[in-house]
């Protein structure tokens, strides 16, 4: 895999760099503390301009985008374009309804299948095959026969 990092693998969650693009995998039903902790650790790297979101459980919850959020406004850095990949209605529509409030076009959310579309919606370098091979290290055991990948 050419571009990308070392994955970090923890037990609920994996994240690592391509290119340009840091990836999120959600790998339990929710984040640990611990393991959100070194996710916002790894977000104080200003070495990607785009994140890639990819919820195969659930997505974050209340606590923990409210964490992100702080992070970001301290960080004085502005909120990488994002790319939110779920094939969760209710995740998708909520993505959806915060762009409408907040008349926010930084985030957008996709489908596992429509990964291809989603990393050409981020501009990003990272390509398809790049992307597909980490999620599928990152991804649970369980979940890696998903439709989209």
């Amino acid at each position: 895999m050419s571009g990308a990092s070392s994955p970090a693998i923890l037990p609920t969650l994996g994240f690592a760099l391509v290119r340009d693009t840091l990836i999120y995998c959600s790998r339990a039903d929710e984040a640990s503390h611990e393991d959100w902790d070194r996710w916002l650790g790894r977000l104080a790297a200003s070495d990607f301009s785009k994140l890639l979101i990819f919820a195969a459980h659930s997505p974050p919850n209340a606590k923990q985008r409210a964490s992100v959020a702080a992070f970001w406004k301290k960080s004085g850095r502005a909120t990488p374009i994002t790319a939110i990949v779920s094939d969760s209605v209710v995740t998708r529509a909520s993505v959806t309804v915060f762009q409408w409030l907040l008349q926010d076009t930084s985030a957008r959310s996709f489908r596992a299948r429509e990964l291809g579309e989603a990393l050409a919606w981020l501009g990003t370098s990272a390509s398809v095959a790049d992307v597909t091979s980490l999620l599928l290290r990152l991804k649970p055991e369980e979940t890696t026969s998903h439709k989209g990948l």
